[in-house]
């Protein structure tokens, strides 16, 4: 494991979202020292060098088990709106023991996630921003589905008053919270608090080995039953059906690369709620989405990131 420190030039957020796609599992801004350190547990140095240049300035070997230990030890957990997500013990870890664990506790639901590592701990914007939207989304669709007054107020967040984007409302309010595709699942962050909304058939896609291997223990570590899990990646992934939502907490370049798989694999009137865009890429990313007959819904911002749900209208199919 090694810690990697750069240069702090002022574009700090594209830098982050360079570094995340090169595989950092933890990004930090030390403000005093005007640097940006980030954690690499497998890295290719000639590559990320390559990339960074002279924003580069050292390197510096860490020994792994005392970091993660260190960095369990200090982690508490993290409240997002009624979601809390909570770590579970060392001793539960080893023993395979989840039993003593309750779903929920009147109206907060509580998740448990493995936090030896800072990777998928809910704490980075995006995972907050794309938890956000899916906790609204599901809140505005149980309104509807129980038939009270149908809901379809627009959301245009303060961070998004100087763009040009048009809002508009969905012409399908009433679908199920089901059939559910969650694209870079990572450590089944999102799906798992999809199952304790009550989704059915969820659909988790990843392709990177470790985190693969995380979501399948907090899978199991949260009792979950309606999310199959799929080791791939997007692209080489062959749905059984149509989804009527999908969640995509992936990086900028990425999106771009599967808007055609978004159109292709979602049902008429379905849900995309996209995360891990950072501001600087926010106008590019939602005018493409635009030009591929997506509509805006709804926008999150928190810190220099952005996230929305976004929709298909059966009228564009």
């Amino acid at each position: 494991m090694f810690r990697y420190i750069f240069e702090s030039q002022g574009d700090d957020e594209i830098l982050e979202e360079i570094l995340w796609s090169l595989g950092a599992s933890s990004i930090s801004l030390d403000s005093d020292d005007k640097v940006i350190v980030a954690i690499f547990e497998n890295p290719d140095d000639s590559e990320i060098s390559r990339i960074t240049g002279s924003r580069l300035l050292r390197i510096e070997a860490i020994e792994e088990d005392d970091w993660k230990n260190r960095w369990f030890e200090n982690y508490n957990g993290i409240q997002i709106d009624n979601i809390r997500v909570l770590p579970y013990t060392e001793a539960e870890f080893h023993h395979n023991d989840y039993s003593g664990y309750d779903v929920s506790s009147n109206d907060e639901i509580r998740i448990y996630l493995d936090p030896r590592e800072s990777f998928g701990s809910g704490e980075h914007p995006s995972t907050i921003i794309a938890v956000k939207l899916i906790n609204q989304l599901h809140g505005i669709l149980k309104k509807n589905n129980s038939g009270k007054s149908a809901e379809n107020s627009l959301d245009i967040s303060a961070c998004n008053a100087d763009n040009e984007i048009n809002f508009s409302a969905p012409d399908l309010l009433n679908i199920p919270f089901s059939k559910i595709l969650d694209i870079g699942t990572g450590t089944g962050i999102l799906s798992i608090i999809a199952e304790k909304l009550h989704a059915e058939d969820i659909f988790a896609v990843e392709f990177d080995d470790d985190a693969f291997r995380k979501a399948e223990i907090n899978i199991s570590l949260n009792k979950c039953k309606n999310i199959k899990l799929f080791h791939s990646s997007i692209q080489d992934f062959t749905p059984p059906i149509k989804f009527k939502i999908i969640f995509a907490n992936i990086l900028c370049d990425l999106h771009e690369k599967i808007i055609g798989n978004y159109k292709a694999i979602l049902s008429d009137g379905g849900y995309l709620i996209v995360s891990g865009i950072s501001s600087k890429w926010e106008n590019h990313l939602f005018s493409l989405l635009l030009k591929n007959d997506f509509k805006v819904f709804r926008v999150e911002c928190f810190e220099d990131w952005r996230g929305a749900i976004f929709y298909v209208s059966s009228a564009c199919r």
